[in-house]
């Protein structure tokens, strides 16, 4: 054997090809060749192997063939289950034990978790360790399924889990299950809850609380749908490791808290909710003032005031980092009702937008709101102040709420893809009834056609633009301005794709509009064309000029 094959690094390289993201549906037979091959693959290529499992199924095969029965896989997927055919012996163990400790990943989905619920009971409470997989490292289970024997699930709860992931049904088991496991996992560091629903006669607050307050070491927090009470919020606020929260609300009382309360979340880079009011979201970024934050996202609750805007935004300006944050969503949940007649104070005006223009090192912003206040002006002047950006969403909630047509029109585009060279992703309600060219001349006969056109803006990085809903009436000529700027634009998208999966119905003149945009989308590729054909034949044309 090479001498090379004898350093344990070059070992561990070449069995990673063949896992984490490069894994494929040949990788299982790969590793397995490896491991026949020779003795000094052996350990690192079922390391690789085993690392990562989504279902028992090859663990359960390594038992004796006496003692289970194969789901039947002619039965219905909820049916498919394993069968137990005679009592559990220590011994059935020896070999499989032997793999079930290489296992560091397990991620469980809703039919996977079907086949094992009859044997589950009794296989965890025989494994010599009581645990499964006594090395797990990180357990996903993603299923709305009620399970009622809480010692099931924690067989998969080893003393050394760092990552939960845990969807299921709010139940009494479910919470009691919550409740143990900061006792059971102290090296617990990411956690992702995701309550499908909630018993009517279970209060999942207390059971929450209780389980995130006996989390001391947390790094990483996702909540979903569930509520988290005001002690259990300054216990994650004064957690030194955590970086990154995402939560379904804040309680109200965070805004009541005194002005001298220590700053909340002092590590903390990455942080989303998910339904909020402006104002809370006002309150809550002044009590950050230590986080260096690099991602924000708020979801409002309700249409916010010129007045709540302009607090929260000057919150923003005052107490986030202008250097680090990278990733700002400020959106209306497009769930709420529109605002009540006489609707000209709310909204976002190009005085209150113009306050993020501090903060110049975003790479991705998102503003979604009833209206928006901004013209090709303020476009040019705010996207300045962003170069990095490679994703730009400045939209409304709904076109069709719109009393006026969008303010900003297509060449406001020209700042954009001059502004911020790296942009790839843009969704922006534009007005593209008129169009006009810098370099159009309408004497077309007495042009010298050997003399330089102008220079002008190209951006080769946006691929995606999204137009909502915006109004077009002449796809050629709009075509023809985009594939200037954009020769690498492929994707032209509206509300149409956005509501294709719901039950609502668009009026005839979004649908109008949707079909006018593809268009425009389908000719942007034979302008780019053409254009690089005439450079291609330029150096070499011959004018010929008649005499008249």
């Amino acid at each position: 054997m090479h001498r090379c094959l004898e350093i344990p690094e070059i070992l561990s390289l070449i069995c990673d090809e063949y896992d984490g993201p490069y894994r494929t549906s040949s990788s299982p037979p790969t590793l397995a060749a490896l491991a026949r091959s020779c003795k000094s693959f052996t350990e690192t290529a079922l390391r690789a192997l085993w690392r990562q499992q989504t279902s028992l199924n090859p663990l359960l095969r390594l038992m004796p063939p006496d003692l289970l029965k194969s789901p039947d896989s002619n039965l219905h997927p909820q049916t498919r289950k394993w069968q137990l055919l005679r009592p559990i012996m220590a011994t059935d163990w020896e070999r499989a034990k032997l793999y079930a400790a290489r296992v560091r990943g397990l991620t469980m989905s809703s039919s996977a978790w079907v086949q094992i619920t009859e044997i589950l009971p009794i296989l965890s409470a025989c494994s010599p360790s009581g645990f499964i997989f006594p090395c797990l490292l990180a357990f996903t289970l993603r299923t709305s399924w009620s399970y009622d024997n809480v010692s099931s699930v924690r067989a998969f709860l080893p003393p050394t889990l760092t990552k939960l992931v845990y969807s299921c049904r709010f139940t009494l088991p479910a919470a009691s299950l919550l409740s143990v496991i900061p006792s059971t996992c102290p090296s617990l560091r990411h956690v992702n809850i995701f309550v499908a629903a909630v018993d009517a006669l279970i209060e999942p607050a207390p059971a929450i609380s209780s389980f995130l307050g006996g989390l001391h070491h947390l790094v990483s927090l996702s909540m979903h749908r569930s509520e988290c009470t005001l002690p259990t919020i300054l216990h994650l606020g004064q957690l030194s490791t955590l970086t990154c929260l995402e939560l379904s609300s804040i309680p109200a009382a965070v805004s009541s808290l005194p002005s001298d309360h220590p700053p909340l979340f002092p590590s903390l880079q990455s942080l989303a909710v998910f339904s909020i009011e402006v104002r809370l979201a006002s309150g809550l970024i002044t009590r950050c003032t230590n986080a260096h934050l690099a991602s924000l996202s708020f979801t409002f609750a309700s249409h916010a005031t010129h007045a709540d805007l302009e607090l929260l935004y000057d919150a923003l300006r005052t107490s986030c980092s202008h250097k680090t944050l990278q990733r700002l969503e400020l959106q209306d949940s497009e769930t709420i009702a529109p605002p009540p007649t006489g609707s000209a104070k709310y909204g976002l005006t190009r005085s209150v937008l113009n306050k993020l223009s501090v903060f110049s090192a975003l790479e991705n912003l998102s503003i979604r709101t009833f209206s928006l206040d901004i013209d090709d002006k303020a476009a040019a002047e705010l996207t300045t102040s962003w170069p990095e950006l490679t994703s730009l969403e400045l939209a409304a909630i709904d076109i069709e709420l719109w009393i006026a047509e969008p303010q900003l029109t297509v060449h406001s585009l020209s700042s954009i893809a001059k502004n911020c060279p790296r942009l790839a992703t843009l969704d922006i309600q534009l007005n593209a009834t008129a169009v006009d060219f810098d370099d159009e001349n309408e004497n077309w006969t007495e042009v010298n056609l050997t003399t330089p056109l102008p220079a002008r803006v190209i951006n080769g990085s946006l691929g995606t633009l999204d137009v909502e809903l915006s109004p077009i009436t002449d796809p050629p000529v709009v075509a023809r301005f985009l594939s200037g700027l954009f020769p690498n634009l492929r994707y032209i998208t509206t509300n149409y794709e956005n509501h294709a999966d719901s039950d609502e119905e668009l009026s005839p003149v979004s649908l109008e509009r949707h079909a006018l945009w593809k268009q425009v989308q389908d000719q942007i590729p034979h302008f780019v064309a053409a254009r690089r054909e005439e450079f291609a034949r330029g150096a070499h044309a011959v004018y010929v000029y008649e005499d008249i």
